[in-house]
């Protein structure tokens, strides 16, 4: 607990730690989510464990079973992501704007590229908001 006080301490509150409740939505959500990517044959095969009597067990996974999750909020991300968003819708919004106004229909009778298609030949980064 204290562990996580810290860090929010010395983030300045931007990073949160939430744990979640089977009540909460989120925490079933993330419960499908690991119970879809388990693959029981990956994990099938047995594996020898060495005990303090050093006697051989074997041990193996055959199911999951999600006892607690925890969400983390980070308002640096959130906002950049956000902010990217932003953008983005408005250049869509401004090039839609364009294509019902005379200069979108100049671009259109030129045979060449409108701003629609330029944007959706516009390979959209979103590495950069981390």
């Amino acid at each position: 607990m204290i562990s996580r006080l810290m860090l929010e301490l010395e983030t300045g509150g931007n990073v949160r730690l939430e744990d979640g409740t089977p009540r909460d939505l989120w925490f079933k959500s993330c419960a499908d989510l690991l119970h879809s990517r388990f693959h029981r044959a990956r994990f099938s095969h047995r594996v020898s464990h060495s005990t303090s009597n050093s006697n051989r067990t074997q041990a193996a996974v055959e199911s999951l079973r999600v006892t607690r999750v925890t969400r983390i909020h980070n308002r640096l991300l959130r906002n950049n992501f956000e902010m990217r968003l932003h953008e983005l819708l408005h250049k869509v919004t401004h090039a839609k704007r364009l294509l019902k106004t005379k200069s979108g229909v100049k671009y259109a009778s030129k045979n060449t590229v409108t701003p629609v298609e330029e944007l959706a030949a516009m390979e959209i980064d979103f590495s950069a908001m981390e």
